[in-house]
């Protein structure tokens, strides 16, 4: 179900020349809580993350809306109830205020650094995106999957604002 509507919207989706298509590198805050399975209580999450990002634009009668991004991304965090520093890398994607990014999270604390990797669908407007990430780092025998909800504030730098 939800393959086909990816694709549906991928169908429906308007072409953008590449004038309609900015490259930006949004920085920004990672807010939000880690619920962890027992014993690890649910604590806070702070981080900062950045993106290489371009993103085709669509224009309309009253407003310029973006149509689809994609580019990469890196963040860092501290999981204050695990205890835990986890930084990830990998790809992103949307579609309108939709998109979905995952790749390798190395996971430090308690031990050595150990590798896996994560999953989050996010909903975005403007410079805020609410996200649900899963995490799963198998080899952690107290914190081997991770569910955090947030918020990310993310400023897009870029040519249009020449980079400031």
């Amino acid at each position: 179900m939800r393959w086909g509507l990816c694709v549906c919207c991928l169908l429906l989706a308007s072409r953008a020349d590449a004038s309609d298509i900015n490259w930006t590198i949004p920085v920004g805050v990672n807010l939000g809580f880690g619920l962890h399975k027992t014993p690890v209580p649910t604590g806070g999450i702070l981080g900062a993350e950045a993106s290489l990002v371009f993103v085709a634009m669509t224009e309309s009668k009253f407003f310029t809306l973006p149509t689809f991004w994609g580019g990469a991304y890196v963040d860092a965090l501290w999981d204050t109830a695990a205890g835990r520093g986890r930084a990830s890398i990998g790809p992103e994607v949307g579609y309108m205020i939709f998109g979905v990014d995952g790749g390798v999270v190395a996971q430090a604390g308690g031990g050595p650094v150990r590798l896996g990797g994560c999953v989050r669908p996010m909903l975005t407007i403007g410079i805020l995106s609410l996200y649900v990430r899963l995490t799963f780092v198998p080899s952690d025998p107290e914190v081997d999957e991770t569910t955090e909800i947030g918020l990310l504030i993310k400023y897009p730098f870029s040519k249009n604002n020449n980079w400031l």
